[in-house]
């Protein structure tokens, strides 16, 4: 798979489940490859597969949450994800990918209450300050928006929206230079 051959990867994934249609991680891998080839519906039946098989697989929690999203099924990325967390409570991806959700519906409370999260798992996870950043910026909240996109930029240099945010959140606090020097960046 890994060579760009997706059919010949999932011929081989198709021939292990014909000796042992229990292994979780050929089901999860083929769901993965389905994404990929943009077959959002049954990478989501392949991932529920491998979940019944291995109920505390979080990463194939996390997979059909993603899976779920691009179907625009919120309710049920949401859901996929807390059972992630449920299970790995460290899982900074999918209190991100929580964060997304809840940033696309502009609710905002609880898209910072998941993001928090995220980066105290892990305090350098980027795109936590990032989202935190992009929310800060929605509510004009402008100095907590410069606070969480420095932090953004630092773990992550080449994060040129996050620059842009921060150029803006200068500005709007009449810092002139600051912004200057992230519009530099963003570029």
């Amino acid at each position: 798979y890994k060579r760009g051959d997706s059919e010949g990867a999932l011929d081989s994934y198709e021939k292990v489940l014909e000796v042992d249609d229990t292994f979780y991680q050929a089901l999860y891998q083929i769901g993965v490859i389905q994404s990929k080839l943009g077959d959002k519906d049954a990478a989501t039946v392949s991932y529920e597969k491998a979940l019944a098989v291995n109920p505390q697989f979080y990463k194939g929690y996390f997979a059909l949450g993603l899976a779920k999203s691009g179907l625009n099924d919120s309710e049920g990325a949401l859901a996929a994800f807390e059972s992630a967390v449920d299970i790995h409570p460290g899982y900074d991806k999918a209190y991100g990918a929580m964060g997304d959700i809840y940033i696309a519906n502009k609710n905002y409370e609880k898209a910072k209450q998941v993001l928090n999260t995220s980066i105290t798992v892990n305090p350098n996870y980027a795109k936590g300050y990032a989202n935190l950043g992009i929310i800060h910026v929605e509510e004009k909240n402008w100095e907590d928006a410069v606070s969480s996109l420095q932090m953004a930029v630092a773990l992550n240099e080449q994060d040129a929206m996050s620059f842009f945010r921060l150029a803006s959140a200068h500005n709007s606090t009449g810092n002139c230079e600051e912004a200057k020097n992230a519009a530099r960046n963003s570029t």
